[in-house]
């Protein structure tokens, strides 16, 4: 299946990109599929710095008492030697809020299986 050939700056107008993203766009479309272009990739393939001890960060957060992202921000550097900044802490608290729903999700449902009698 051959494409039509057209110029670069033609193909600049109708993109709306620039020129050097149109050729590493057409080197990319030599060397894979169209298909594994298309795919949508998340992040940069950078490792977080929380990898290893996310969960444990977690686990602490759930049985301490913190009340703003800069006091989790301080508990990992004093404990775990990791700098992150206070969205990453907000990531975390995010995280922990859905491993707490899918606790209570299965918890609900073992509590609403069984019959009630008055």
């Amino acid at each position: 299946m051959g494409g039509a050939a057209i110029c670069k700056k033609t193909a600049v107008e109708l993109t709306g990109v620039c020129e050097k993203s149109i050729w590493t766009l057409k080197k990319q479309i030599r060397e894979v599929s169209i298909a594994e272009l298309m795919t949508i990739k998340s992040g940069s393939g950078r490792k977080a710095k929380t990898e290893n001890v996310e969960k444990e960060i977690i686990t602490e957060l759930e049985t301490q008492n913190y009340h703003t992202r800069q006091q989790i921000v301080d508990m990992v550097k004093e404990k775990y030697h990791i700098s992150i900044s206070r969205s990453t802490a907000g990531r975390l608290l995010k995280k922990r809020v859905k491993m707490a729903e899918k606790r209570f999700v299965s918890r609900k449902g073992r509590r609403y299986s069984t019959k009630r009698f008055l």
